[in-house]
């Protein structure tokens, strides 16, 4: 069919958020950017100085709350409606896209650790090393799953009910990584 709008962007585009009616973005050009999901026009934009990951979104007590995680190492959690920052964790190291359960925002880095942080303070509640730089980690059902280099773990995510440092690996041992191949091997 014919699209329905379309937005032309600085650089090379990330996939896109959906939520709060509106579309978010991340381009290689060093810009996010909010569109209104029905006709296209410009919400909001932000500027960094490095190149951001996918967004995520999700309900906060701030309202939505959109999560930008970029490759020198910050996270910002940025209002939905106007692209105004909340707060920001800086990492060591490069982030992929993050992923969001309840109260937690998980996010991959190439320090070979995953970073889980309060969504709505930005602190730090804990972190745990995997073999190698991860991919973005996926949370289906109330498990984390997250791709090292050699091993893919899934994890109980954490919520703000339980302890934050309670992470128990549910089997890691049933699956492997070779050559870009995901087995499982039970």
């Amino acid at each position: 069919g014919t699209p329905r709008w379309q937005h032309e962007a600085g650089g090379s585009v990330t996939a896109a958020a959906v939520g709060d009616e509106t579309v978010f973005v991340g381009s290689d050009d060093g810009v996010v950017i909010a569109l209104n999901a029905e006709s296209g026009e410009t919400v909001w934009k932000r500027d960094y100085d490095s190149t951001p990951e996918t967004p995520a979104i999700a309900e906060t007590t701030h309202g939505h709350t959109v999560y930008v995680a970029t490759d020198d190492g910050t996270l910002d959690a940025l209002a939905a409606d106007t692209g105004g920052q909340t707060w920001q964790y800086d990492g060591p190291a490069a982030f992929s896209t993050p992923a969001v359960d309840g109260q937690t925002v998980y996010v991959g880095s190439e320090d070979h650790r995953i970073y889980a942080v309060d969504a709505e303070t930005g602190d730090e509640r804990f972190f745990f090393e995997v073999e190698g730089p991860t991919g973005q980690p996926v949370i289906t059902d109330g498990t984390l799953q997250v791709v090292g280099t050699s091993e893919m773990m899934a994890l109980e995510a954490a919520n703000s009910d339980s302890d934050p440092t309670a992470v128990a690996i549910t089997d890691p041992e049933r699956w492997a990584v070779s050559g870009g191949t995901l087995a499982n091997t039970s």
